[in-house]
């Protein structure tokens, strides 16, 4: 330390920069890793959980949508209705398929896997009857049509209306659980 104290005043000052430059870019260099943290995890909130809600919003909404049209066809007695329920059916499916696809993409863990496993073979199912009760709607065999919307199709439409409640609340518990963790990461780094 002797050499310090004998150094010139420039040399003291141009390592007390250096000193404090190299505090200064390990500081920064901190900073960017923790925001860089915050980033992927804000990335990973909004693809794995926002989109999941989403997508599976959509898919439940669409259902819905199945549901109501179903029972309007059954209180109504006018073909021309019937054949424009039948047809948005046939569409509210397509759509819905298109969100489960895109949920099943997005799929990151085993327990959202273990939820969405759950729906598929509910899913095929509840088409299945579905389709079979319209088809005999077209034929004009309506007491065969309501046999099996308030038997069978009722019971796994129940079924996966609470697969789909589950999915959502899973992915918007996980959710609020990642915001937590983003706002304690955000905390620690500002701190730091």
């Amino acid at each position: 330390m002797k050499w310090f104290t004998n150094a010139k005043i420039a040399v003291k000052l141009i390592a007390g920069y250096l000193c404090v430059a190299i505090i200064i870019g390990a500081v920064g260099f901190i900073g960017l890793l923790n925001l860089n943290k915050i980033i992927v995890a804000d990335r990973q909130l909004y693809e794995e959980n926002t989109l999941g809600l989403d997508y599976a919003s959509n898919a439940a909404n669409y259902y819905h949508r199945i549901r109501f049209d179903l029972a309007r066809i059954l209180a109504l007695d006018d073909e021309n209705k019937e054949k424009k329920y039948i047809d948005e059916i046939d569409g509210f499916f397509s759509k819905a398929e298109g969100f489960l696809k895109l949920y099943n993409d997005g799929i990151t863990t085993d327990t959202d896997r273990e939820l969405f496993d759950k729906i598929k073979p509910q899913w095929d199912v509840y088409k299945s009857l579905i389709n079979n009760a319209l088809s005999y709607l077209k034929s004009k065999d309506h007491d065969s049509a309501e046999a099996i919307l308030y038997g069978e199709a009722s019971v796994v439409g129940d079924a996966l209306e609470d697969s789909f409640y589950k999915l959502l609340d899973y992915n918007a518990s996980v959710a609020a659980a990642r915001s937590q963790q983003n706002k304690k990461l955000a905390t620690t780094s500002a701190i730091i």
